[in-house]
């Protein structure tokens, strides 16, 4: 039986360091999850804005804004899964996205120009802040701008929105 002192030691020890063990050991479980699902959740962020933007082609049929400036989707699965939209004029969107599920982010950018991008000009890249997060049930799910995304469907209809934002 150990020393009434050592018995001591360890419960203060279990006392102070608890807590923090217990988040280093959440975050690490949290870590695993986004490492073997956060793929998944992206690949289907990836078709979701694909869909819309198929979807998008179609609305525009044969509208001049779509015939003077043409709307693509990327996705490269193969070079870490970079997602891309793009219009080239009116308006002018240039959207990417990739993941980096160990830092449990994502970079996104956007840039908008309407009617189209000045020529010999870059146009400035806005950030929309991604985190990849861990619910109690231990599913992933994406933060955009700070605000909860649980479906895919939903996280890519704020992008298309957000991107393709027209001033009144």
């Amino acid at each position: 039986m150990a020393e009434e002192w050592l018995k001591d030691l360890v419960e203060r020890i279990k006392d102070k360091d608890h807590a923090p063990a217990e988040e280093a050991a959440k975050l690490a479980r949290e870590q695993q999850v986004i490492q073997a699902d956060g793929p998944a959740l992206w690949r289907s962020l990836a078709d979701f804005l694909g869909k819309y933007v198929q979807e998008m082609k179609v609305d525009f049929h044969d509208d001049i804004t779509i015939r003077e400036g043409s709307l693509t989707f990327g996705f490269n699965a193969s070079g870490g899964g970079q997602i891309s939209v793009t219009k080239a004029a009116f308006p002018y969107v240039q959207f990417t996205a990739q993941p980096n599920y160990q830092q449990r982010l994502a970079s996104m950018t956007y840039s908008f120009r309407n009617p189209v991008q000045p020529p010999n000009q870059a146009i400035q890249n806005t950030p929309i802040p991604c985190r990849f997060e861990v619910d109690q049930r231990d599913k992933v799910f994406l933060q955009l701008d700070g605000k909860p995304f649980h479906e895919a469907h939903e996280a890519a209809k704020y992008i298309i929105e957000k991107i393709f934002k027209i001033p009144d």
